[in-house]
């Protein structure tokens, strides 16, 4: 999306407005950035660079992430309870993937052995 578009939507607004329509975004995408975007029909960038121009609003982005999360945690604890629901297992599991990445994202490692490299062999010589 242009500069020009980015614009045109804040174009006659007011900064209450604005401020209203995030509000309105957050509490529909439990303060998600990328939906918020979407669900404003702007550009990532912009939803980043206005939640971090006012704190609070970006402290509610946190609180609806955090509720989300718990949620999550929830529905962890349900499974484990009940492990026939597959379904909710597999949302709650993405969900704390990506949300809760830094508590429970999955370890990938990869072991490289350094004497089982192969030889590297330089030519230095003029043709």
């Amino acid at each position: 999306m242009g500069a020009k578009s980015q614009q045109s939507k804040v174009k006659g607004k007011t900064i209450k407005s604005i401020r209203r329509d995030y509000e309105q975004a957050i509490k529909h995408t439990d303060g998600r950035l990328t939906s918020i975007a979407k669900y404003l029909d702007i550009h990532i960038q912009s939803a980043w660079t206005y939640l971090n121009k006012y704190p609070e609003i970006n402290q509610q982005a946190k609180m609806r992430r955090q509720i989300l999360l718990e949620k999550a945690e929830q529905n962890i604890e349900a499974y484990v309870n009940s492990p026939d629901n597959d379904y909710h297992y597999k949302a709650t599991e993405f969900i704390l993937k990506t949300l809760g990445r830094t508590v429970y994202s999955e370890k990938i490692t990869q072991d490289i052995n350094v004497n089982k490299l192969p030889d590297l062999k330089i030519n230095f010589d003029k043709e």
